[in-house]
This record gives structure tokens, sequence and C-alpha cells, in this order.
């Protein structure tokens, strides 16, 4: 099959300030009721009919076609074991450096955003 995946340099600020998924957004929610957020990433990908890019699609794909995620930082699609721990996997690029790493899942700020793609099976004939 194929992945199609979002490429803009920045993620637009639609898609920013955001948790990672409605477990993350329930806990600020509760922590912080006043927070103020664009909801989580998992579920405007949802919206959309894709799902989170994988992180080794953003490291070794994406960010060898430029150098993305410069000023923003974007949620990737996070295995169970490590979102069970209330972390969920964020990348960013930092000079010519790609980063990877668990952060709380329930962090937002006008910079934290998220990547998606869709895959789309090859058909034979």
């Amino acid at each position: 099959g194929y992945y199609f995946g979002t490429c803009s340099v920045e993620t637009p600020e639609s898609a920013r300030n955001c948790v990672y998924d409605k477990e993350a957004a329930d806990l600020l929610i509760a922590n912080n009721p006043n927070a103020v957020f664009n909801g989580s990433a998992v579920e405007m990908a949802e919206a959309m009919g894709i799902t989170l890019m994988l992180p080794e699609h953003y490291r070794d794909i994406l960010q060898e076609k430029g150098k993305f995620d410069k000023e923003t930082w974007s949620w990737l699609l996070t295995q169970s074991d490590v979102r069970s721990s209330g972390y969920a996997v964020i990348g960013y690029r930092f000079g010519h450096d790609v980063v990877l790493y668990r952060d709380r899942a329930n962090n937002r700020n006008d910079h934290r955003a998220w990547r998606g793609s869709l895959r789309v099976e090859k058909v034979s004939a």
C-alpha cells in the first residue's frame, strides 16, 4: 500500500494547542477546568478519517524530505504500552537533528500539534 501524510512545514494553527487523546483531555480538564485547548490529536485525525503518523515515518520519510517542525512539535502514533504510562510520542526538529521523545499526553501549548497519515491499500488487477 501507500502512505500519504501531512507535510506542511509547520502545522496549521487550527491543529495546534492540543493534547494527545481524549483520555489526556479528560485528565487535563479534571486538573484544570479552565484549560483552553483545541482538543485531542487522535480525535482530530479520526474526524478526518486518518490516523496519527508513525514515528518512523516522521523521522525516516517526512524529515528526510525537508526541515519540518522547526517551531511546532507533533504528536505521533504511540504504542499502547507507552500510552498506558501517561505519555505519548512527540517529534520535532532541533537544528539538524530530528528528536522523538515521550512527553505527558496531557501537555498542550501553542506549539503542540500533530501529524497525520492515511494508508491506501494497493489493489491488484
